[in-house]
């Protein structure tokens, strides 16, 4: 071999080691992207909207048909009052010049930012009116802290002009809210087609919502958080280790506020032993929607009817990521498994969740229970699948991460409550670590 050669290979393996050892194994918990969380001070309990037309009801057949409304009438029962201070055409930049006038003069506890990303002329320039619609928007949130409120992200609607570069630019907003620390509600995933424009039934014009397009906009709302944020609330702490080991089929079981028309159930699982049965499961006033373990595959299930399977993807003892959707506009129900798509089916009825449930089974540990109130799209249950929870109309995150009852909390900052059955044990030695390779800095 020439001598060059043998110069260039010892090159190679010098670079090769050089960058390796520039690299480390970065593992991490389930964990939203930032972790920032504001509590209410002012104490009024005033809820107000800031927002544009949609926000003001336009689209809608009567006024008490518009989102708003609903929300309005949905928390009166826990002394809630709401002020809607939306104006058609609105911009983000707009929101702003009348923030003084429209919200501090109020002293809100909550101040729901409304206003519709396709005012920002998002038609015609959806690039930079998307960074525009997000700078205003940010500005916004720190606004809102800055008063001692709790501000609420409603995000982008679908609309008839979407075209690819709209729905991959609102796809890229809804992932960089997720770093503002506040609530944010989905309204994309169950009322979007994958062109980006309404599903059919749901707009009145292309732009604005029907009756029944308000009541999915309103559906995708977890209105607990509003009670959550006056009563007593406490996190887990964020460990590093431990999940809940089952030796039987004990159960978790999570009752709604408020039906859901849409949804997704999600859940961390580690099977030890040879337990088959439910591992999930839904329920509606119409029917039971089951996650089965079987021996070689996951079976769902409506009312013990088969609906379709998807096969085991391992079977040595390893934490897998389950997540059932289902969109109620479309009546699909769709399987995931380590973040790929696995089934899909559609329904014959409408699934209304009123209850979601997770049971173990023997020698089973589970971990990170959540619900949200959105059909999840792929790349959504991809970042769940690595780690990463959405805030975007979560409604409910149990870590599981603590000895039962102590770390049983609901880390999704709303008042939905679970209730698990006794005979929980406690594995200190076992969790859920999302790891990647990353350059050291």
């Amino acid at each position: 071999m020439p001598a060059r050669t043998i110069l260039l290979l010892i090159l190679c393996v010098i670079l090769a080691r050089r960058a390796s050892s520039d690299e480390q194994m970065i593992c991490s918990r389930p964990r939203f992207w930032n972790t920032t969380f504001t509590s209410v001070s002012n104490k009024t309990k005033l809820i107000v909207v800031l927002g544009s037309s949609t926000a003001a009801g336009v689209g809608a057949s009567n006024p008490a048909a518009a989102w708003v409304s609903l929300l309005t009438a949905s928390v009166a029962k826990d002394g809630f009052r709401v002020r809607n201070s939306s104006i058609s055409g609105s911009t983000t930049s707009d929101s702003i010049a009348r923030f003084g006038s429209d919200v501090v003069a109020y002293r809100p506890d909550f101040v729901l930012l409304a206003t519709s990303l396709w005012n920002e002329d998002f038609a015609d320039a959806p690039v930079d009116a998307g960074d525009r619609y997000l700078t205003n928007t940010r500005m916004l949130v720190n606004m809102v802290r800055s008063i001692g409120s709790l501000p609420v992200v409603i995000g982008p609607y679908p609309n008839t002009l979407s075209s690819p570069v709209h729905v991959q630019t609102i796809k890229s907003i809804y992932k960089e809210m997720e770093t503002f620390g506040v609530p944010i509600v989905d309204c994309w995933n169950a009322s979007s087609d994958p062109s980006g424009r309404w599903l059919p039934g749901l707009s009145v014009d292309g732009t604005h919502p029907t009756d029944l397009g308000h009541r999915v906009l309103y559906d995708a709302f977890p209105t607990s958080l509003f009670s959550a944020a006056y009563g007593y609330y406490q996190d887990s702490a964020d460990t590093e280790a431990g999940a809940f080991f089952s030796s039987g089929e004990q159960n978790i079981a999570v009752a709604l506020e408020q039906p859901t028309g849409s949804w997704s159930a999600g859940v961390w699982e580690k099977e030890c032993g040879s337990g088959l049965g439910d591992v999930l499961s839904v329920i509606s006033d119409s029917g039971k929607l089951n996650v089965v373990r079987s021996r070689n595959s996951f079976d769902i299930t409506l009312d013990d009817t088969a609906v379709f399977s998807a096969p085991v993807l391992h079977t040595q003892p390893s934490w897998r990521h389950i997540v059932l959707t289902y969109n109620g506009q479309t009546g699909s129900v769709s399987l995931y498994l380590a973040g790929r798509l696995r089934g899909a089916a559609g329904l014959g009825r409408a699934l209304n969740a009123r209850r979601v449930m997770i049971r173990g089974c023997q020698n089973c540990e589970l971990s990170d229970f959540v619900i949200y109130r959105s059909p999840l799209a792929l790349d959504d249950v991809s970042n769940l699948a690595r780690c990463v929870v959405l805030r975007k109309s979560l409604e409910f995150w149990a870590k599981l991460d603590q000895p039962f009852p102590y770390g049983f909390f609901n880390s999704a900052h709303t008042s939905t409550l679970g209730n698990a059955t006794p005979g929980w044990l406690f594995d200190a030695d076992s969790t859920v670590h999302c790891c990647e390779r990353r350059l050291r800095l």
